[in-house]
Formats: C-alpha cells, structure tokens, sequence
C-alpha cells in the first residue's frame, strides 16, 4: 500500500506542475497583450495628436491662383491709371519691384503700406474669386500695357507669363502622302499650332511622329538648315500628289488579309476605313471586299450569310477569336539548328556516368596509343597492296576475292526459292503419292515434286 500511495502522489504533484506551468505562461501572454495593447493605444493617442496640432492646409485649384493672379494684374493697372503724382508712382512701382534700395524712411513706410494694400487685395480677390470677376473690369478695358511704367510691364508680363497655360490636348491626326491630303492635313497643323501657342521652330518637331510612309522617309533624308515648319510645308508640299492614287489604294487592300491582324474585328475597321478613301464604291462591295480578304473559312461563309452593312461588320466580327498561331523554333534559321545550350545540363555521358557531356566528347575516354597505331599502319599498307592484286574469279574483278564477292552473293539471293509449306498426302491415298499440298503465298496448291533422281 505504501508504494502505491507514492505513486499516486506523484501523478498528484506531476499534474500540479503542469497546471502551473499552463497558468503562469497564460500569465505572461496575457501580460504581453496587454502590453502591446496599450503601445498600440498610446501610438494611436500620439497620432491624433499630431493631426489635431498639424491644421490641414487648404487645396488651391490652380485656375483659382491664376483668377487671382489676373485680378492682382487687373489692381495693378488701376492703380497705375489713377491720377496721382509722377513721384508717387514711380516710388510705388519700385517699392514693388524691391529695386531702390536708397531710399528714404518716409519713402519706405509709403512703399510699404502700398504693398500691404496689394497683399490685402489679392488674398481678398483669392477668397471672393466669384464676386471680384463681376466687379473689377479687366485689364485691357482699364488701361493699355503699353502705356504703363517699365516696372509695372515687367510685372504684367511676368504674371501673363506665369497664367498662360499651353493645352496639349490637340490631337493631330497621321499623314500618309499615298492616301491623305496634303491640304487637308496643313490646315489641321495650322489649328493645332494656334490652339497650342507652339512657335513655327517646333511646330515641326512636335507633328514629325505623326508622318507616315514616303512623308516619314522624305523628312528623314531632308538635309536643310532650316528645320521649321514654315520651311517644311513650302518645300514638302510639291512632292506630294494633288490626286490620290485610288487604284493603287484599291488594289492594295484587296491583297491584305486577316492573316496581318491581330483579330477579325482590327481587320475590317482598318479596310472599311481604307475603302471609303476610294470614291464611287458602294456598301455592299466594300462589305464584300473586306469579307474576301477574311482566311478562316468558317468567319468567312458566316460574314457572308449574315447580310451585314458596314456599320455591322465590325461588331460581328469582334466575337470571333483567331487561333493561336504555331510558334516557329527560333533554333531553326535557314535549316540548320541551333546548338541547346539549355540541354547540355540534362545529357548524360554512356562512358563515365557524369551529366553535361555526350560520351563522343568525353574527357576520360580511352585513347588509343601512338605506338601501336603507327605499327598497325604499315601491317595495313602491305594487305591492302596485296587484296589490290587478288581477282575474283566469279566476276572477273580485282581487288577481292570469291568468297567476298557481293555479285556472287546478290545472284544466290535472286536465284533463292522461297516454299512457304509442304505437307504430304495422307498414306490412305494411294492413287496420287506423288502429289503433295504446298502454300505458296498464303494459298493452299497441290504440287507435284520432281527430285531429279
């Protein structure tokens, strides 16, 4: 009884350890928890902080800040135009431009109020922009700039320079001499070139990606020392034709296919597009023209049997996907084929067992030793000046001998029989014992033997 009230004690005080041990590291997750818990806490405490003392600046629009700016212009010339003394004007006009650095303190203190007045004006016009544009008449009806001092023009140019925002959203279209209008295409520069305020330097260089075919070569053999656009038009106008060629233009799209195309539906919309360049054509032949050109005979006999107008065929065509086309090796270039440097990895060598080589190339093959091939060699020079004098006496020729002849060989095997069965008669037939059954060929033919005895 003794030893079994041992062991129960410790089962007992086993269990005991493990429970504290589950307890105490319970205790200490939940201590680190907490303790993260409240970094998170105090983290988020800070970051609250530091937005409620960090105000939030306001978004200005840029049109806004060039509104403003025009209306401090617009103040400006008031200013200018009203009827105070020449002094006065002149020390206002320095004071702004912090140009007169010699100058009095009553002279500053004026000055300084004047740009105070300025300041207040245009953080005013800034937050009644609505009010101020209705108001305040502009700066042309108030007073010419021409007219105005040195340093109010500097300042006027300054902010005109500073409000004038260029668009670049004009779009241009492409030029191919074989199927556009010169004319046409110019007078689209033209509006583009005023739109966008580009000078006659680089309107050029900003229309040259739009040039295709014989424009896109002819401007990139043009040699000049004027590369304006001025110069350009004057001397790439005459080279181009007044008339399109629409022969040439019809013919060139009945020879393209969908093969060139990415899908069914690019096709048609880049010849429907090339066809109504051509004049006198109708919808049904162009319809036709662009279903022609369709490989696929399937898309083909089904554009066909739709009746679709020009209007349709491009979006009927959109819901038929191309095959993926075979991929050609690029190993293979003009019949021969690369060498696989990306196998060389896999290859395993019969001679050594290693991976990388072939057994042909491998390092540890057995060579062949010097000696014994040159005392080999003149053992083969004397026998084959002796085969050169044996005859053979089958066929006459020298060099071999009859047992090694090849025609000798090829009459046996022309003259060989093949007997595919042969089988006697049974013993009971007694009238016919020199008739036998042979297949030749499959068919069973009853034979008659002749042993030449």
């Amino acid at each position: 009884m003794s030893g079994r009230h041992r062991k129960s004690r410790s089962k007992t005080r086993g269990h005991d350890k493990a429970r504290r041990s589950r307890s105490r590291s319970r205790r200490i997750n939940n201590g680190r928890e907490s303790r993260s818990r409240s970094r998170r806490r105090d983290t988020n405490v800070r970051r609250s902080r530091d937005r409620s003392r960090t105000p939030a600046l306001p978004r200005v629009d840029n049109s806004t800040l060039v509104q403003a700016l025009n209306n401090v212009m617009t103040r400006l010339c008031a200013l200018e135009s009203n009827s105070v003394g020449a002094s006065h004007q002149d020390i206002a006009s320095d004071k702004i431009l912090a140009v007169n650095s010699q100058s009095t303190p009553e002279v500053q203190n004026k000055n300084q109020n004047l740009s105070n007045e300025l300041l207040v004006d245009a953080s005013s016009s800034i937050n009644d922009l609505s009010h101020t544009e209705s108001n305040i008449p502009t700066a042309q009806s108030q007073c010419d700039v021409e007219s105005l001092p040195e340093s109010t023009r500097l300042i006027v140019e300054a902010l005109k320079s500073f409000s004038s925002s260029r668009s670049q959203n004009y779009f241009v279209s492409n030029f191919d001499p074989s199927i556009h209008n010169i004319d046409v295409w110019c007078e689209e520069v033209d509006r583009a070139r005023i739109a966008n305020n580009w000078q006659d330097s680089e309107c050029l260089s900003r229309v040259a990606g739009c040039l295709r075919g014989d424009a896109r070569t002819w401007l990139n053999e043009w040699v000049t020392q004027d590369r304006s656009w001025s110069n350009f038009v004057r001397e790439f106008k005459p080279l181009c034709p007044r008339k399109l060629d629409y022969a040439n233009i019809l013919c060139e799209t009945i020879t393209i296919n969908s093969d060139k195309f990415l899908t069914y539906a690019e096709y048609a919309r880049r010849m429907l597009l090339r066809l109504r360049i051509v004049k006198g054509l109708s919808e049904e032949l162009m319809v036709s023209l662009v279903i022609r050109g369709i490989t696929d005979p399937q898309v083909r006999a089904a554009a066909a049997n739709a009746n679709l107008n020009s209007e349709d065929l491009v979006s009927f065509l959109s819901i038929y996907t191309k095959p993926n086309r075979s991929k050609v090796d690029p190993r293979q270039i003009h019949g021969k084929k690369r060498p696989m440097h990306s196998q060389n990895n896999t290859l395993k060598c019969f001679n050594c067992g290693q991976i990388g080589h072939k057994s042909n190339v491998c390092p540890k093959k057995p060579k062949l030793d010097q000696n014994s091939s040159s005392s080999q060699k003149p053992f083969q020079n004397s026998e084959s000046a002796n085969s050169s004098k044996v005859t053979c006496n089958f066929c006459k020729k020298p060099g071999h001998a009859e047992d090694s002849c090849f025609a000798k060989d090829r009459a046996r095997s022309q003259n060989k029989r093949n007997v595919n069965l042969c089988s006697e008669r049974p013993k009971t037939d007694v009238k016919n014992t020199d008739v036998v059954t042979a297949v030749i060929q499959g068919v069973p033919i009853d034979v008659l033997i002749d042993s030449g005895a």
